[in-house]
């Protein structure tokens, strides 16, 4: 029987998108990679980001800093997001 695709699958497969993105990033991140960003592509709420993003980040799939945000007109900084290695590896994995 196949396994269906989870919202977390949708999380992983969102953000290996961006991979490429240091985690270091100080200045321009986008938008894509903030919690309003994963929920506006994923198209659920904000507030089930923030509960998926938890358990990623409880089972080190994830990782946050923060950046400005690429094309915002606030220069304020935002919490983004990163897969970790163990995240990347268990993107492959399904």
């Amino acid at each position: 029987m196949d396994n269906p695709i989870t919202l977390h699958d949708k999380t992983l497969a969102h953000l290996h998108r961006f991979i490429y993105i240091s985690r270091d990033i100080q200045y321009g991140a986008p938008f894509d990679i903030t919690q309003d960003g994963i929920a506006m592509k994923l198209g659920i709420s904000r507030s089930h980001v923030s509960i998926i993003i938890s358990k990623m980040m409880a089972g080190e799939e994830v990782e946050a800093s923060s950046s400005t945000i690429k094309k915002s007109s606030k220069m304020h900084r935002r919490k983004v997001y990163h897969l970790t290695n163990r995240g990347k590896e268990i993107y492959q994995s399904r």
